[in-house]
């Protein structure tokens, strides 16, 4: 795996394909060149950071030999000790230990799916834009100042980055489509990344090839080889120019899965279901597309078909393609935090792009030219798009509905317009708070 991940970096630096993408942004991470003192001073306070993924957070920290001692270095620089608590219990751990004022030196991870929105609302997050200084923002890694702004909440900026390991600050959770070039080429269907280079790559396109690629090959009666493994229905709705959720003229979130571009992407994603072309699993080698975050080239790395990625095709109403984030996250700090400046800088101390590289980040998760060319597009242009935004809000309700019309209960617009005031509700309380 090592030899692989060597030999396929090698080509990408002959090649030139990463050399784009090495901005100054988010590199250096001396404090007073990110509008910051260059020292902060925590009076051997613990500073706790609450995430469902802090187990992994301190392990990493222990034993990545890039940011190994890189703990022990903080504690010393800021004067500090480190706890790091687990918990998938959120936002009622963050809130009970705001009430209990226990959490005056914590960081929060937070999601867009887990507890972010929960905690803003509730005035529970320190609005940090008003005490960081632009500088800050835009020393910070592309992924992360995207994530900030989107999840900026009635005006208020609350991230201050990301807690992200492993990965680094790399965009790796934008949605896309990876198709099994062997599969394709032995079914003669027409390639995924030529349709996508000449701007082709449609919903029509890949019906098609989920069509002829849905079939019964060993002639029992069964298929057993499918037009795609995973679709994702809410990156659908983004690819056609559309959002699950928008924001009116007062910035008041609004339900928007009955909106057209919505309703188009749901009668797709039905039509695929109900010609039986959903299935399978890309990594048998048995499917010819299959939709999801680039992180899942991770857990196909070693698959025996040649494989390679395109975006998710474009709908009828768009003039381009989208990378809808799965879930963007961003570290903030709890109102009453004793020294909410001195968090971010610990934050920003701890967590740095660089330490995982632009190659390596980009060799964990795709292996041929074609899909390099396009991580590297996304690391560069992704604007903040998001598959499912307040999907903490009503979307359990959603998915049973989605259910229902694959089902051929309802039609698309049936369900959305009947759970429509159920959801709204749900965010209009969220806003009025």
């Amino acid at each position: 795996m090592k030899k692989k991940i060597s030999v396929f970096s090698l080509v990408l630096v002959v090649l030139g394909i990463f050399i784009v993408l090495l901005t100054p942004a988010g590199q250096a991470r001396d404090l007073s060149k990110m509008g910051l003192k260059s020292s902060y001073d925590l009076g051997g306070n613990t500073v706790t950071y609450v995430s469902w993924t802090a187990e992994r957070i301190k392990n990493y920290f222990n034993n990545d030999p890039v940011v190994k001692g890189r703990l022990e270095e903080a504690e010393k620089k800021f004067n500090c000790k480190f706890d790091f608590l687990q918990t998938r219990d959120i936002p009622a751990t963050n809130m009970a230990r705001l009430m209990a004022g226990d959490s005056g030196y914590d960081v929060w991870n937070s999601q867009t799916r887990i507890g972010y929105y929960e905690l803003v609302s509730e005035r529970a997050a320190y609005p940090m834009g008003e005490i960081l200084p632009v500088k800050f923002y835009q020393s910070l890694s592309h992924m992360e100042q995207e994530a900030i702004k989107i999840l900026e909440f009635k005006g208020n900026t609350y991230g201050i980055g990301s807690t992200h390991w492993g990965a680094g600050l790399w965009n790796t959770g934008a949605v896309v489509t990876f198709y099994n070039k062997s599969l394709i080429e032995r079914e003669g269907l027409p390639d995924p990344y030529k349709l996508y280079k000449e701007n082709k790559w449609t919903w029509d396109q890949a019906t098609e090839i989920i069509k002829k690629a849905t079939k019964d090959t060993d002639g029992d009666g069964e298929i057993d080889q499918w037009g795609v493994y995973k679709v994702r229905p809410f990156a659908l709705i983004v690819s056609n120019a559309g959002n699950t959720t928008r924001f009116d003229k007062t910035g008041r979130p609004v339900f928007a899965f009955d909106e057209p571009a919505a309703l188009e992407a749901l009668e797709l994603y039905t039509g695929w279901q109900q010609m039986g072309g959903v299935g399978g699993k890309f990594a048998d080698g048995n499917v010819a597309l299959y939709m999801g975050g680039i992180s899942g080239g991770t857990d196909i790395m070693n698959m025996k078909d040649e494989w390679s990625i395109v975006p998710i095709p474009r709908g009828p109403r768009s003039q381009k393609y989208y990378f809808a984030h799965w879930s963007p996250e961003t570290a903030i700090v709890p109102v009453n935090s004793k020294q909410p400046e001195a968090m971010a800088a610990l934050n920003a101390f701890l967590f740095r792009e660089e330490d995982v590289s632009f190659n390596t980040a980009m060799a964990r998760h795709v292996r041929n030219r074609e899909s390099a060319e396009l991580f590297t597009r996304i690391q560069k242009e992704w604007a903040g798009e998001t598959r499912y935004l307040f999907e903490s809000f009503g979307g359990k309700i959603v998915e049973s509905v989605i259910k229902e019309i694959i089902n051929g209960d309802k039609t698309p617009a049936v369900g959305m317009g009947e759970i429509k005031p159920i959801i709204q509700a749900q965010l209009d309380d969220l806003y009025n708070k």
